[in-house]
């Protein structure tokens, strides 16, 4: 015996909308195709024989459209890249509109990879632990050390870590085939991935039916991740023949969405929130229009007063729509003060408060409304000139890394200063290297320029900029470079103190960074870019005591200590003045964003 909610018409809840026999779409034309192709398919390829197949109008009712590779790797990249396996190894990522697989897919191997690198991290840790391993129907009890192998990391992650669920029976059986034949030697008891409608509350609604055991089971758990592109289907405009009436009943007394024009992808975001543990991520592709139309307000309100946005990517196009779409990470707490990372692809990234949002009409995700930051962009350009413009800027030299030592081996060996070696403001301090033209392999191979007392050096890599400056005349390495020859016009240390302030560090970090989730590093070219403001001689030489005061204050102790960070303080706060950033807002948002 079973209890259901009379409040809704069991059939008609549980008919299928995909209206796939329609279309006489069965699995065994899949498989045609697929042996029409290399054996040797990757798991795209067979998505995407898969989506070939099935016609235009189906995938527009509903709303299912391949995700290109880049979406996917936008969106991993500013969740699962983040996850620490060590101290997380049973976090749970959902996909529950996971349609072939893609973002699953694409976890796995990302996990993989890091539970990999990790294994001697958890042995160590988890060692004395006891873990259950199931093989061949059978229960198998083992500690830490035997459980955190090469060999049972397949299994760890499709046992315990990565769900999916889709309403596409065809889609589903693709997914279960991709992820398994990650390793097709190991034998998988179970998958954590069920054909359903997400959109129905099996866990509340349904739990007495037995044969939907496995899906209640599913939806009784809250995750740690919910990531993926949810269906975009309108249900009071052209496709609202694709829902049954009382499934379109069921959602509107269920989910927050708009009254006006629902659409699926709303419903989709409600329930990744209700799903999502706190202190968990959802990330979702979705239609441009959710962003600023005025039908999802209220929607756009509640998420600015209850997450944290942590990235808004922008100017997203997928080939087969013509609507632009966009991606949103959010993460389930309520954090006062927030910086979003805004990325408009192909054209610039920077941060943006929260609060500013927040405290907009209309509540919009619109990165054209703000000019915020091109309004700082555009004040530090006027009356400023490049720094390439006023001063020589080159590269260190390429030498055998395994020659650079720390310490003096030989004689012929003479101080180098490598990026490690300097802290804002000073030189900390320097390794060893025999600067002979035979181990100079390649960059400035100028010595005269290389070893130049009065220089000002600036790391390669790195979030932040940091500079310093160099009286020794110490040749440099790769991984600085050296500013040499400036103009009469300008003291060095002021433009070090430049370099160094919040203000060109923000400038930094929003138009000139290159590899910011990666190597993040500055190109020389860029360096050159800096608009460095022009002053008085008398200004300038304020700043530079200021440098002076924080050089002679930290370089006994190799840091930068309280005085130091007062002297910084000040030279912040006059350059900002000098730049004409007056705005008390704006000051503040500049040094939030740094620190």
């Amino acid at each position: 015996m079973f209890h259901v909610n009379n409040k809704y018409e069991f059939n008609e809840l549980f008919r299928s909308d995909c209206n796939i026999s329609r279309y006489k779409i069965k699995i065994n034309k899949i498989v045609e195709n697929v042996l029409e192709f290399d054996v040797n398919l990757s798991p795209y390829d067979l998505g995407e024989i898969y989506e070939s197949i099935v016609e235009k109008n189906l995938k527009k009712s509903v709303g299912q459209f391949y995700t290109p590779k880049k979406v996917v790797k936008s969106i991993l990249e500013s969740t699962i890249e983040n996850i620490d396996v060590v101290k997380e190894p049973f976090v749970t990522i959902a996909d529950i509109s996971s349609g072939c697989g893609y973002f699953l897919i694409e976890t796995y191997d990302i996990l993989r990879n890091k539970f990999l690198k990790n294994l001697d991290s958890l042995r160590r840790i988890y060692g004395e632990k006891s873990y259950t391993l199931r093989k061949n129907g059978q229960d198998i009890r083992l500690n830490g050390y035997d459980y955190w192998q090469q060999e049972n990391i397949h299994y760890h992650i499709l046992n315990n870590l990565i769900y999916g669920a889709d309403i596409d029976k065809f889609a589903i059986q693709i997914l279960v085939i991709n992820l398994l034949s990650k390793d097709i030697d190991k034998n998988i008891d179970k998958l954590n991935v069920v054909n359903c409608d997400s959109l129905i509350k099996w866990e509340k609604e349904f739990k007495y039916l037995k044969h939907n055991k496995d899906i209640y089971e599913f939806w009784k758990k809250e995750f740690d991740y919910i990531i993926g592109n949810p269906p975009w289907v309108s249900l009071l405009r052209k496709h609202k023949q694709e829902i049954s009436s009382e499934k379109f009943k069921y959602y509107r007394e269920n989910y927050k969405g708009n009254l006006h024009s629902p659409n699926l992808f709303e419903y989709f975001i409600d329930r990744a929130m209700e799903k999502t543990k706190y202190g968990g991520y959802i990330s979702f592709v979705v239609p441009i229009n959710f962003s600023k139309n005025k039908q999802y307000k209220n929607f756009r309100q509640y998420i600015l007063q209850n997450y944290a946005i942590k990235n808004l990517i922008f100017n997203i196009s997928f080939p087969s729509i013509i609507t632009e779409a966009m991606v949103f990470t959010i993460k389930k707490e309520n954090i006062k003060e927030n910086n979003i990372n805004i990325d408009v692809l192909d054209k610039r990234q920077y941060k943006l408060p929260q609060k500013e949002y927040l405290n907009s009409s209309n509540f919009e995700f619109n990165y054209t409304s703000f000019n915020f930051s091109n309004d700082i962009k555009e004040k530090i350009f006027i009356d400023s000139r490049a720094l390439g413009d006023i001063g020589d800027t080159f590269t260190g030299f390429i030498g055998v890394s395994k020659k650079i030592n720390k310490q003096q081996v030989n004689p012929k060996e003479i101080e180098v200063y490598k990026g490690e070696n300097i802290e804002r403001y000073f030189c900390k301090s320097h390794y060893y290297y025999n600067l002979i033209d035979e181990n100079i392999k390649g960059g400035t191979k100028n010595l005269k320029k290389l070893k130049k007392k009065e220089k000002i050096l600036v790391r390669k890599t790195g979030k932040e900029i940091i500079a310093a400056y160099d009286l020794n005349g110490f040749p440099i390495e790769q991984s600085l470079y050296g500013i040499i020859n400036v103009d009469k016009e300008f003291d060095y240390k002021y433009i070090l103190a430049i370099l160094n302030s919040k203000l060109i560090n923000w400038y930094y970090k929003n138009f000139l960074i290159t590899n910011k989730n990666s190597t993040p590093q500055i190109k020389k070219y860029r360096l050159n870019s800096i608009p460095i403001k022009k002053c008085t001689i008398e200004k300038q030489l304020e700043i530079a005591n200021l440098v002076d005061n924080i050089i002679n204050s930290s370089i006994c102790t190799s840091s930068l200590n309280n005085w130091s960070k007062q002297y910084i303080n000040q030279i912040d706060d006059t350059i900002l003045d000098l730049y004409d950033i007056k705005d008390r807002k704006t000051r503040s948002y500049i040094k939030e964003f740094i620190d």
